[in-house]
């Protein structure tokens, strides 16, 4: 009974830590994509746009809402950067962000 007990306890905590980890990477990818995206509009503040992303996702913004700001944020600067592109730098990022927590 102990160790069913104890075998839950430990598969609770391995699951607030896989989640606590995948929140810090994505908030890192948000970060990455922040400055990505603000070098690729021009924009001088690049940290201030990152940061404001930042929020979006730590409020609960899905990564969805997320693309669908960069790609609005692209269009009216005019910056032609296709979907699948855009997709792909974020999805390249958060394995990044991964990487480095895996290492740390």
């Amino acid at each position: 009974m102990y160790a069913l007990q104890d075998r839950a306890a430990a598969l609770e905590i391995n699951f607030a830590h896989d989640q606590d980890v995948r929140f810090l990477a994505e908030s890192r990818r948000t970060k990455a994509v922040g400055l990505w995206a603000a070098a690729l509009l021009g924009l001088a503040d690049a940290e201030a746009y990152a940061r404001n992303l930042m929020f979006a996702g730590v409020e609960g913004a899905p990564v969805t809402e997320i693309a669908m700001k960069l790609r609005h944020d692209f269009d009216t600067a005019g910056v032609r950067m296709a979907d699948d592109e855009l997709a792909d730098q974020m999805r390249d990022l958060l394995n990044a962000a991964l990487r480095q927590l895996d290492a740390a």
